[in-house]
């Protein structure tokens, strides 16, 4: 393994991740290693101050030379640890998210479908109509776990799921009302909003459950 590719790899990376994924897993190895979560046990704690170093290092010199144009992983069909929150029952939710969109792009944004065929429209907007569907029971088993643990940041989780089921609903009225739905802007807000939840919010949901059931074995 090339120097690079060890950077890559201490921050949990692929060789070649863009700028924007080197930044959302430095954030992620910070949460997951800083000394501070460590006070009461001096083993881990020293262990953590190690890989902070380590992970330092590598961002210090990647967020230099990564790409800053990003690969579009969310929907190559692939699943990728960066986006797994450690809870496996999400992380299998998230991967049938990531299928269903990546199909979306495949029969839709990639495919000659033509936003003036009516039937064109119809495949679209039937696309966006389980995509809601299964956000919606996606969102709501994230937030009985949520509920079970005693999940402090809940009310602002869910605000996000609801302003997430409110821009579906507003994709649906243009339908009704007969505008046309683009393709693009619909692949553009999914993967930006999925990116951003599952590594910033769902990423903290994820370890705080974990950090709850580490405490319950502790006892």
């Amino acid at each position: 393994m090339d120097n690079l590719s060890h950077y890559y790899a201490v921050l949990g990376l692929k060789t070649g991740a863009s700028l924007q994924e080197v930044k959302m897993a430095y954030r992620c190895q910070v949460k997951t290693w800083h000394p501070d979560r460590f006070a009461h046990d001096p083993q881990r704690q020293s262990q953590g101050q190690k890989r902070m170093q380590e992970i330092n290092a590598a961002y210090s010199l990647l967020k230099t030379v990564a790409p800053v144009s990003p690969h579009n992983r969310v929907f190559d069909g692939k699943w990728d640890d960066l986006y797994s929150i450690g809870v496996s029952g999400i992380d299998d939710q998230h991967k049938s998210f990531f299928k269903m969109l990546n199909n979306f792009n495949t029969d839709v944004v990639f495919s000659s479908i033509k936003t003036t065929d009516d039937k064109d429209m119809m495949k679209i907007y039937l696309y966006v109509l389980n995509l809601r569907r299964y956000a919606l029971n996606h969102f709501l088993s994230e937030e009985e776990y949520m509920v079970k643990y005693n999940y402090p940041n809940i009310f602002e989780h869910r605000k996000k799921h609801d302003n997430f089921i409110k821009r579906i609903f507003a994709l649906e009225e243009n339908y009704y009302n007969f505008n046309k739905l683009s393709p693009d802007n619909i692949n553009d807000f999914i993967s930006s909003w999925l990116a951003d939840h599952i590594i910033r919010m769902d990423k903290d949901f994820g370890q705080y459950l974990k950090d709850q059931i580490d405490s319950l074995f502790m006892v």
